[in-house]
C-alpha cells in the first residue's frame, strides 16, 4: 500500500539514499533516465513527478525491505506500510546493481521466462490462487511495459506465469489473466528480439483466451499475434490477421464501451502498420481512417485495457505508416502536429520520437534523427537501451553521418552497449 500522498523529487530522492543506491544505480534500478533522477536530487521539493512515476515509486517503496522502510520513514516523516502477509504469487526484487549494459543480469532473467514458455502445458495441480494478488501483479507487468521498464517486467513475468499455471484452468478469471501475461510475455521477447518465442506466447496466449470465452480477450490475443507476424517477416499475413480480428470482434459483440472499441481500434493500428509494411497503402490508409472513428468513442487519453488506443494514438501510428511507406517529409508533419503532452504513455512517447528519428533518416537530416533518439531515451530508457532496430538506426546514424559528428554518435553508442 503506499504511504506518500504525492511524491516529490524529495521523497524519491530519500528512498535512493535509503535504498542505499547510487543515481545510477537507481535509475537502471527503475528504469529511468540519469538526469530525471538527479534532477530529484537538484530540486527537492520542486520537482513534481508524473503519474506513471508515482506508481514507480509507490511500487518500489511498497516492495523495499523493512530496514529501507524504516530509513524512509525516519527521513521524511511517513508511517510506514503493514507488512504484507507472504503471498501466493512472489518474485524476486531487481538487483540494486543490474545496469542496463549488463547482458549477464538480462541473459539470467530471460532465461528463466524461457523456461516458462518452453514447458509444455500440463494438467494443472488446482492448487489454490489468490486471484486478486494475481490480478494485481498482472497489472504491475503491464504498468511496467507500458512505462519501458522492462526488465523489471521481465523480472515479474515468470513467477507469474507459474502461478497462474498451478491454479484450476477452469476458472475464467484465471484464465484471462493467464491470456494477459502471455501477450506480455509475447511483447517483452519481441523487444528483445525474439520472435520465434513471442510467437509461442502468443499461441498460449490467444489459446488461453479462447478458453475463457471472452471476446475481447481473444481480440486483445491477435494483437499479439498480428505483431509476431509482423516482426516474422509475414507483413501481409499479419496486416489480414488484424483486420479480421478486428472485423470478426465487431461482428461477435456489440459495439458499446470505450474497452471494446479500443481493442478493435488497436487491432486496426496493427493492421495498418502491416500493410504499409507489405506496400498495401490502400489498405493501410482505408485501416487507418477506420481506426480514427473507433477513437471517438474513447477518451482523450484512453487506455482501456492496456491498449493506449485514442486519438492521439491514431496520430502516432499514421507517423509510424508514413515511415513505412518511404514518406519522410508527411511523417515529420504529422509527428511535429502532435502534442507531446497529450501522450501518457512513455513507451508511445519513445514510438513516435524513434519514428521521427527514422523518418529523419530517410530524409537525410542525420543530427536530428540522433537527437530524435536521444528524447527516446530520457522518455522511456530501456526502448533504446534493449531494441536492437534502434541500435541498428544508430549505426546506421554513425555510418552516414558527416565527420564532425560521427565520432559523438559512436561514444552514444557505446554508452548503450548498443552492439549489433
Amino acid at each position: 500500500m503506499p504511504v506518500v500522498g504525492r511524491w516529490t523529487g524529495r521523497e524519491a530522492a530519500a528512498l535512493r539514499q535509503t535504498r542505499r543506491m547510487s543515481i545510477r544505480a537507481y535509475a537502471a534500478h527503475l528504469g529511468l533516465s540519469t538526469s530525471t533522477v538527479l534532477n530529484w536530487d537538484r530540486r527537492g521539493t520542486l520537482a513534481r513527478l508524473n503519474t506513471e512515476t508515482q506508481q514507480l515509486l509507490d511500487i518500489d517503496l511498497e516492495r523495499a525491505p523493512e530496514d529501507v522502510r524504516i530509513r524512509f520513514h525516519a527521513e521524511v516523516g511517513v508511517m510506514p506500510a503493514q507488512q504484507d502477509p507472504v503471498s501466493d504469487i512472489t518474485f524476486p526484487d531487481a538487483q540494486a546493481d543490474a545496469e542496463e549494459k549488463d547482458p549477464m543480469r538480462r541473459r539470467t532473467v530471460l532465461a528463466s521466462l524461457v523456461t516458462v514458455i518452453t514447458t509444455p502445458i500440463t494438467t494443472p495441480a488446482n492448487g489454490q490462487l489468490d486471484l486478486d494478488k494475481a490480478s494485481g501483479l498482472v497489472v504491475k507487468i503491464r504498468r511496467a511495459y507500458q512505462s519501458s521498464r522492462y526488465r523489471q517486467a521481465l523480472t515479474m513475468l515468470p513467477p507469474a506465469l507459474s502461478a497462474l499455471a498451478s491454479g484450476a484452468h477452469d476458472d475464467a478469471r484465471a484464465t484471462a489473466l493467464t491470456s494477459e501475461a502471455y501477450q506480455v510475455a509475447s511483447g517483452l521477447l519481441l523487444k528483445f528480439g525474439d520472435p520465434v518465442l513471442a510467437a509461442i506466447a502468443a499461441e498460449r496466449s490467444i489459446t488461453a483466451a479462447r478458453a475463457c470465452g471472452d471476446p475481447l480477450a481473444v481480440a486483445s490475443s491477435m494483437r499479439a499475434v498480428a505483431h509476431g507476424l509482423l516482426a516474422g517477416g509475414h507483413a501481409a499475413h499479419a496486416s489480414r490477421a488484424a483486420e479480421t480480428a478486428a472485423h470478426k470482434l465487431a461482428t461477435t459483440i456489440k459495439m458499446r464501451s470505450a474497452q471494446e472499441f479500443s481493442v478493435y481500434g488497436a487491432l486496426l493500428l496493427r493492421g495498418a502498420v502491416a500493410a504499409a509494411r507489405s506496400e498495401n497503402t490502400n489498405a493501410a490508409g482505408t485501416l487507418l481512417d477506420e481506426a480514427s472513428l473507433a477513437a471517438r468513442h474513447t477518451g482523450p487519453d484512453g487506455n482501456a485495457r492496456w491498449t493506449t488506443f485514442n486519438p492521439t494514438n491514431v496520430l502516432i501510428h499514421r507517423v509510424g505508416v508514413a515511415v513505412e511507406l518511404g514518406d519522410a517529409g508527411a511523417a515529420i508533419r504529422l509527428a511535429q502536429s502532435i502534442d507531446p503532452t497529450a501522450i501518457q504513455v512513455p513507451e508511445r512517447r519513445a514510438m513516435l520520437l524513434l519514428d521521427t528519428g527514422r523518418a529523419f533518416i530517410q530524409w537525410g537530416k542525420y543530427e536530428r534523427a540522433f537527437s530524435a533518439i536521444q528524447s527516446a531515451e530520457e522518455q522511456a530508457p530501456e526502448e533504446v537501451r534493449t531494441r536492437r532496430s534502434v541500435h541498428l538506426m544508430l549505426h546506421d546514424i554513425a555510418r552516414r553521418s558527416p565527420l564532425s559528428m560521427q565520432r559523438h554518435v559512436r561514444t552514444y553508442i557505446e554508452s548503450l552497449g548498443a552492439s549489433v
